[in-house]
């Protein structure tokens, strides 16, 4: 409610008593929450996927997430054709909980983390190659800072993707 004027309406329900009405107002400007740098995006990234932060491989982003308030971040990255991908979310705290999904282009689960820290998924056998994926970290206890690194396997080198059975 900040920058906009409060009424309070105090009522006496059984007598005329004096009363005394303390009113604290905390400066939360400086709170983490509203000081967010998701993946240096300048702010916090969405939690939806229509609005998701679109970022590139092969790098390490760090972000802030709150089961209270930014419960979750979505990142989209394009992977290119002949390509696989596998993300890790690493955080300090080991007092909260976050969780790690990897969508693909149709919001469809690809593979889910949510045992430990840190958390792993990857593309596996479904072929991710030239779309667009979705990663969704996800604040199940606690807040604070995250890292996601973000790995994109060449797959042109293996062999079962190279077959030709009609020579």
């Amino acid at each position: 409610i900040g920058g906009t004027t409060v009424t309070l309406l105090v009522r006496a329900w059984a007598s005329g008593d004096n009363y005394t009405l303390l009113l604290n107002f905390d400066n939360i400007s400086n709170s983490q929450v509203y000081n967010q740098n998701d993946a240096n995006s300048g702010g916090d990234v969405s939690g939806n996927f229509s609005n998701s932060y679109n970022i590139v491989g092969n790098n390490t982003y760090f972000g802030w997430i709150s089961d209270s308030g930014d419960v979750n971040d979505i990142y989209s990255i394009y992977i290119p054709n002949e390509f696989a991908i596998e993300v890790t979310l690493t955080w300090n705290n080991s007092a909260d909980d976050y969780d790690l999904g990897l969508f693909d282009q149709s919001e469809n689960i690809i593979s889910s983390s949510f045992l430990g820290n840190p958390e792993f998924v990857q593309s596996g056998a479904t072929d991710v190659s030239n779309s667009t994926v979705y990663v969704v970290i996800q604040a199940g206890t606690g807040e604070g800072n995250y890292s996601i690194n973000i790995t994109l396997i060449n797959q042109s080198n293996i062999i079962a993707f190279n077959q030709n059975d009609a020579y």
